[in-house]
């Protein structure tokens, strides 16, 4: 029988008190494909950090946030901050008050949506691959130019040059497929 996922109040109605003994092996597996999201497929992926391997298409793994409000429409990959109401908006490097708590989107999100955002993990955008061609390894920044957007290691003599600050979001992992390891809370800002 196919696991299958379900709400919470179905899951609360199948365990109720369970003093005869009904829950079957069957409603465990259910219950646990509810509550361990598909991220958590290889061994161990609960503790570790997720690696390139895993990460065979377009997409995110790590660890991400659900259900977030955003003010503007948000696309795929794109570097978001979050407002001092909650809501997330296009991260701007120009103004450091929108450049503090940052996550990536890990879907595009229509205007007063919501959706999934990724705090810490990998990023796999094929359209990144030229940008990271030949800097595995090399930081990369949120972009001082373009709301939303990251600057490779080829653009910080421009993103770091007068009157630009700098602020390094993470690490390309893997050129070919454009992959990179977000972790904004290392960061280093500078003038």
């Amino acid at each position: 029988m196919a696991d299958t996922a379900r709400t919470r109040a179905a899951l609360l109605t199948l365990m109720a008190d369970n003093v005869t003994g009904q829950i079957s092996a069957q409603d465990f597996r259910d219950f646990m494909v509810t509550v361990m999201p598909a991220e958590f497929t290889y061994a161990n992926d609960f503790w570790n950090r997720p690696l390139t391997a895993q990460l065979t298409a377009e997409g995110t793994r790590g660890w991400h946030i659900y259900s977030q409000v955003c003010d503007s429409a948000i696309v795929f990959g794109a570097i978001v901050y979050q407002t001092v109401s909650g809501t997330w908006k296009n991260a701007d490097m120009a103004d450091s008050t929108k450049n503090c708590k940052l996550a990536v989107a890990a879907a595009a999100i229509a205007s007063d949506g919501s959706g999934i955002l990724l705090m810490k993990g990998l990023v796999f955008k094929s359209a990144f691959s030229g940008l990271f061609a030949d800097y595995v390894g090399r930081p990369i920044f949120l972009d001082s130019g373009v709301i939303g957007s990251i600057a490779g290691p080829t653009s910080a003599t421009t993103v770091g040059g007068a009157n630009h600050s700098v602020k390094i979001i993470g690490v390309i992992e893997e050129a070919t497929n454009g992959i990179f390891r977000f972790d904004a809370d290392w960061s280093v800002v500078g003038v």
